[in-house]
């Protein structure tokens, strides 16, 4: 990391801006949600997608993350799975809702729990992370 006056430069070990990380990322994210929330709801690929209106086929692309839907497609999926469309994307943490799914995110990927100590709650993860330096 160096810093330069009021401007922090962080050396970036994968090679690539963490912003291009994180698009080219989404829609294998909003993929794995689409498949997530709709095996939990006991429905078939293919109901879904002639409920849709698409093919299994491409379907199948959004939940591989393959293929990225569109917003509108993406309202069209979240209704019929009955589920706010901010459930299948990434979380907007401005807002209240988009705070709590970051929350149910981390705690499926990285363990998140409450933990309460002293009258106060904490945060804690379930594995113990390595800090990199920056």
């Amino acid at each position: 990391m160096l810093m330069n006056d009021d401007i922090i430069i962080m050396d970036n070990t994968f090679g690539s801006d963490m912003a291009d990380f994180n698009d080219e990322d989404s829609a294998e994210r909003i993929g794995h949600r689409i498949r997530k929330i709709r095996e939990s709801k006991k429905i078939k690929l293919v109901d879904l997608a002639k409920s849709v209106g698409i093919s299994q086929d491409m379907l199948q692309k959004y939940e591989n993350g393959q293929r990225k839907p569109k917003t509108s497609r993406l309202k069209e999926i979240a209704g019929v799975l009955g589920v706010s469309t901010l459930a299948l994307t990434d979380p907007v943490l401005t807002t209240y809702d988009g705070s709590m799914y970051a929350l149910f995110e981390l705690e499926e990927k990285h363990g998140l729990s409450l933990v309460e100590k002293d009258g106060e709650i904490y945060m804690m993860f379930k594995e113990e992370r390595t800090r990199s330096t920056m």
